[in-house]
């Protein structure tokens, strides 16, 4: 068994501290190190953590990715693009490309998969589950395009934008898929089986639905875009 990482199951089970202690500041602000016996010590321990999650989550992300390039491309109406470069999938814990199918012009659309935690995300988890991993589509004209999306996949993903797993309108959420270490008092997670969890998600999706959401994005107008 391929392990996801234990530093990134460890970020993502404990998130709001790990996200205090790691993410870079904005200018002027100052990190919030309340409660903290050692900060120094702490503070080394969280980038230690922090820099081995970033190249294991950027790992799985462009594993997945792959897997999702080798769909789209096998159906032969669709060209791919846009890729998101390594060092944005390991800052911003997600991986998409850009979907095109030439025969509708003006008819790209995104994939994606991000992998997140509360609360980032505003749901509760199920005991023992340290994170989500979710496939996407992304499609310009807000609302709108949810409705065809979902319409299009025949209401099979798990949810639109406005169930608030995600906050950016035009998304919808093909599967959220649990990330659980077994045994759970570990930080053992099977990076294989979560990979095999997306990609099949994803394959749902085929070249009559492909080129449907095309045809879909390549006939808004200018107004219904945003």
């Amino acid at each position: 068994m391929t392990h996801l990482g234990n530093p990134l199951v460890f970020y993502l089970k404990y998130m709001a501290e790990m996200n205090r202690l790691y993410q870079e500041l904005e200018e002027g602000e100052e990190r919030d190190l309340t409660g903290l016996r050692d900060p120094e010590r702490v503070l080394e321990m969280a980038r230690t953590v922090g820099d081995a999650a970033s190249n294991q989550v950027a790992d799985f992300l462009e594993l997945c990715g792959k897997r999702i390039e080798d769909h789209f491309t096998s159906l032969g109406i669709a060209t791919l693009g846009n890729k998101t470069k390594r060092a944005t999938v390991a800052s911003n814990c997600f991986w998409r490309t850009h979907v095109r199918v030439p025969s509708a012009r003006d008819g790209g659309f995104a994939c994606g998969v991000t992998i997140t935690a509360p609360p980032e995300v505003p749901i509760s988890l199920e005991k023992d589950v340290s994170g989500i991993v979710v496939p996407w589509l992304w499609s310009k004209g807000g609302r709108k395009a949810e409705d065809a999306l979902w319409k299009i996949l025949e209401g099979w993903p798990h949810s639109r934008w406005n169930d608030r797993l995600f906050d950016e309108r035009g998304m919808v959420a093909l599967a959220c898929i649990s990330i659980k270490a077994q045994p759970s008092e570990s930080f053992d997670v099977d990076r294989e089986q979560l990979i095999d969890e997306v990609t099949k998600t994803v394959t749902r999706i085929g070249a009559e639905q492909t080129k449907a959401i095309a045809i879909f994005v390549a006939g808004l107008k200018v107004s219904d875009e945003s």
